[in-house]
């Protein structure tokens, strides 16, 4: 604006006391409902500015900004799923097992989708969901979306082709792999559970559980070496868990609840967060190095000897 044509007003005591821009966004309704976990907008606000200013380095602005991401999160699909007709728990591995039964989704679908022309990345992506649409939970939780945590990085990887043998690893979108025991795979000693009505602690068995493999997509059931019951010294990580979360990782459950749960052992954080494709390679995090966290996974890892 030219000089000429500015004006200059003078403030009086009353304008002093206008009430500041966010006690008036404040007042505000949220028009929103109330499930799930919700943010005033004020809150919101502060928290962008502060981290503005601070670059989010604070562990208190990096906890909101973690709790802001995980908000966002699609909800993973949070009951069993089962054929009505003769009572069997879902295939929670990738691809159909000894007794037919179709995966939740296929790591390998047939018939792909069409491919030409879409970058690495989105290739990918294409044929999670192709995978997904033809699987058996597809009609129970119609939406692709459900496959992917807005938190977890390795979207911004570059695609590589087969396993990535070097950090920060593989492309990958999709964040949720099936526990095996629940008709999937799992190791010797311990069987999966095949029927509904063997389900016994549903509320005690997590179905779906954030996997950080740096390699690639998981091709499989998540899987846990001696889980028992009971956890013994041979119990052991096999597959990963995930730390998008600033420390804790989301769980969905076989009575249809969901929860986060912190992880509370130091080597447990090292192995969720490593971006190594390595990191299977080196000696497995044992019920030594990982009471806690272990005895939580093992105890909710549901076997036909844990049901």
């Amino acid at each position: 604006m030219p000089v000429s044509h500015a004006r200059v007003t003078t403030l009086t005591s009353t304008d002093y006391e206008l009430p500041g821009l966010l006690e008036v966004l404040a007042r505000v309704p949220d028009p929103r409902t109330r499930r799930g976990r919700r943010y005033t907008l004020v809150f919101m606000l502060a928290v962008a500015v502060a981290c503005v200013l601070a670059g989010a380095h604070q562990p208190s602005l990096q906890r909101a900004v973690y709790d802001a991401i995980q908000a966002g999160c699609p909800r993973e699909p949070d009951h069993v799923e089962i054929d009505y007709s003769h009572g069997r728990i879902i295939n929670f591995d990738t691809a159909q097992n000894a007794t037919g039964d179709v995966p939740w989704r296929y790591a390998n679908p047939f018939p792909p989708p069409n491919t030409v022309g879409l970058s690495p990345q989105d290739r990918d992506v294409a044929i999670l969901q192709q995978g997904y649409k033809l699987g058996g939970l597809w009609n129970y939780a119609p939406n692709v979306n459900v496959l992917h945590c807005p938190a977890d990085a390795r979207v911004r990887y570059p695609a590589i082709t087969g396993l990535a043998t070097t950090a920060p690893g593989n492309y990958a979108y999709g964040s949720y792999s099936g526990a095996g025991g629940l008709n999937g795979v799992v190791y010797s000693p311990n069987t999966p559970i095949q029927n509904q009505a063997d389900l016994i602690h549903a509320d005690q068995r997590y179905l779906w559980i954030e996997e950080n493999d740096p390699r690639a997509e998981n091709q499989s059931s998540w899987v846990m070496n001696f889980p028992g019951p009971p956890p013994t010294a041979q119990t052991s990580f096999e597959d990963s868990v995930a730390n998008w979360h600033g420390g804790t990782s989301t769980f969905s459950w076989a009575d249809g609840h969901a929860e986060s749960h912190k992880w509370l052992d130091a080597d447990t954080l090292i192995f969720a967060s490593s971006n190594d494709p390595n990191k299977y390679n080196s000696t497995k995090y044992n019920l030594t190095e990982c009471p806690n966290d272990l005895n939580f996974l093992a105890n909710g890892y549901a076997t036909a000897q844990n049901p």
